[in-house]
């Protein structure tokens, strides 16, 4: 349970400097970083999601896997939805890209510490 608790406030933690410190440097220095303080948090928003669901329980690798599919749809559909509503923020193709991008990153992370807890 700690270990959960120190990965979340990880990410969080990294999430929240990113959106404070690195994007108004960014934007205020006029650096060109190719959009990355645009859709950087984006990468880790499935595993903070995911993270954070397993703070109540424990899943099995089958139930991570469908945890990661529907908090990537839920994230994707919102990003998409903001295009029709712009209440909502705005839409930009390579926040979705990231988030897929960030989830594919997170199931091979997962699948790697699987395999590796077998083998030891």
């Amino acid at each position: 349970m700690k270990y959960k608790i120190r990965n979340l406030f990880f990410l969080i933690s990294f999430i929240l400097a990113f959106r404070i410190f690195y994007r108004p440097f960014i934007y205020n220095s006029n650096y060109t970083d190719l959009g990355f303080a645009d859709f950087g948090s984006n990468l880790l928003a499935v595993p903070v999601m995911c993270v954070f669901l397993s703070l109540w329980r424990t899943y099995t690798l089958k139930e991570w896997s469908r945890n990661i599919v529907q908090a990537t749809a839920v994230l994707v559909i919102f990003e998409v939805s903001s295009y029709y509503y712009p209440v909502l923020g705005s839409f930009d193709v390579k926040d979705v890209v990231a988030l897929i991008v960030g989830s594919l990153v997170y199931v091979i992370i997962k699948l790697y510490r699987h395999e590796k807890a077998f083998i030891t």
